[in-house]
C-alpha cells in the first residue's frame, strides 16, 4: 500500500513539474515551447494532460514490461563515421607540397 502511494505521488510530482514548466514556457516564450515540446504538440498533448499520459504509460508498462522488438536494419546499412580517414605517406607529402606552392604563390 505504501509503495503504491509512493508511485502515485511520484507520477503526480513528475507530471506537475513537467506540466508547470510546459505551461510557463508556453506563456513566456512560445517559440521555445514549440521547439522543445514539438513531439508533445504533434501528439496533441497539452500541459494539463501530462498526469493522465504518464499514468497510462506506467499502466501499459506494468501490463507488459517486455521490451519492444528491435527494428531489422536494411542490407548494406553502414552507420555514419565521423572519424577522419588516415592519409598515406604519399598523400601527406602531396598535401604539404600543395600548401608550400600556395604559400609561395602569395609572396
Amino acid at each position: 500500500q505504501f509503495s503504491q502511494y509512493i508511485k502515485q505521488w511520484y507520477q503526480r510530482r513528475v507530471a506537475i513539474t513537467a506540466g508547470g514548466y510546459m505551461q510557463s514556457l508556453l506563456e513566456e516564450d512560445e517559440e521555445s515551447y514549440k521547439r522543445q515540446f514539438s513531439q508533445y504538440i504533434k501528439e496533441g498533448i497539452m500541459p494539463d494532460m501530462l498526469e493522465s499520459v504518464y499514468s497510462k504509460a506506467h499502466a501499459a508498462i506494468r501490463a507488459d514490461p517486455s521490451p519492444a522488438a528491435k527494428k531489422v536494419k536494411k542490407d548494406g546499412y553502414k552507420p555514419k563515421s565521423f572519424k577522419k580517414q588516415r592519409m598515406s605517406l604519399q598523400q601527406r607529402k602531396a598535401r604539404v607540397a600543395q600548401k608550400k606552392a600556395a604559400f609561395l604563390a602569395l609572396q
